[in-house]
């Protein structure tokens, strides 16, 4: 079903900002800072290292593995090893990069944690929706039901003992737009880190990690409802950071706004949260988890939270009189400092 009327419409995608007093060069070390469009963002690398040259080079190496899992992984690409298993994984194995093989093997170990809230096979139900390369438009739900059938990390075979995968669904479609940024930071820090760089910052489209001695990082929360204004503020010594919001990425059909987020289990828009964000020891895990979190909602989420070790989160959503709800879990709640200090005073979900 089309409707009468639609319009797309994007806000904006950098969620989160990282402030830090950064030196571009000290006695003993070099510091020095590069940007570029990469996995449909931008992309800003900070490293610290022994001189200027090593520095030069040691950017050009993060930003080789950036645009290599870009290369691998993206749907917008025909010639990529995903496209080609999205077209040829229902009728043979299909032989793939063995670091692609292992990102799907976290993709489903999270798809189990969360009992199926993060989910890489819903491509189908995107360009259903109209939000992938269409119109958007409210699926009749006939075909919605239909299309859902076919969704579900259990229809992905991952080879036990060789990078191969098969899909035991014709039309299984595989989309990592929930893992891929955060993988790809995890593949650039220890690109860096195998060089020998003592420190750096990245940021890949509001997904951040970091690593190493440095000067000291704030990472500010985008408030959800406020395009210009910011949830709080914290410190991070080292780790990852994620959020996923419905006002990130969103389309307008008949006057009404639906987010990007699709809950794999209804086929419909993620309710409950308008954004949640996680802190996890690397960029993969930070990335799945404020996914999955924002499809489970306040209760779920935050429940989850309580279980994962090193894992720490803030959700927000709206109250029942339409107030901003704010939960900070507890390795958090010390360093959060809130633009309002009421926020604080949430409930538990």
């Amino acid at each position: 079903m089309i409707p009468a009327s639609s319009k797309r419409t994007f806000s904006r995608q950098i969620i989160a900002i990282v402030f830090a007093s950064l030196p571009l060069c000290t006695v003993q070390s070099a510091q020095l800072e590069r940007m570029q469009f990469l996995m449909g963002t931008t992309a800003t690398v900070q490293v610290w290292g022994h001189d200027s040259t090593f520095c030069e080079r040691a950017l050009d190496a993060a930003f080789a593995e950036l645009a290599d899992v870009d290369h691998v992984m993206s749907t917008y690409k025909p010639d990529s090893q995903i496209s080609r298993l999205n077209r040829e994984g229902a009728t043979d194995w299909v032989k793939i990069d063995p670091r692609f093989y292992q990102v799907l093997q976290s993709a489903t170990y999270y798809s189990d944690l969360t009992e199926g809230a993060f989910d890489i096979t819903l491509l189908p139900l995107m360009r259903l929706w109209g939000f992938r390369d269409g119109i958007p438009q409210i699926p009749h739900s006939d075909v919605l039901q239909a299309t859902l059938r076919n969704v579900g990390s259990h229809h992905i075979y991952l080879h036990p003992n060789m990078p191969q995968v098969r899909f035991n669904q014709a039309n299984l479609q595989l989309d990592l737009g929930g893992i891929a940024k955060g993988y790809a930071l995890d593949r650039a820090a220890g690109r860096l880190k195998a060089l020998g760089a003592t420190a750096g910052v990245l940021n890949l489209g509001g997904n951040f990690l970091t690593f190493g001695t440095r000067p000291e990082t704030v990472v500010g929360i985008q408030h959800p409802k406020i395009s210009d204004q910011l949830l709080g503020t914290f410190e991070i010594e080292h780790g990852s950071v994620a959020t996923s919001g419905g006002y990130e990425k969103y389309v307008t059909i008949n006057g009404k706004s639906y987010g990007h987020i699709l809950d794999p289990r209804t086929g419909t828009p993620a309710k409950g949260l308008i954004s949640a964000t996680v802190v996890a020891p690397t960029g993969t895990a930070a990335d799945a988890l404020a996914t999955a979190l924002f499809v489970l909602g306040p209760q779920k989420g935050a429940h989850l939270l309580k279980t994962l070790d090193y894992t720490e989160g803030i959700l927000a959503w709206d109250g029942e009189d339409g107030t901003l709800q704010v939960y900070i879990s507890p390795g958090l709640q010390s360093t959060f400092h809130a633009t309002d200090p009421d926020l604080l005073k949430t409930p538990r979900p």
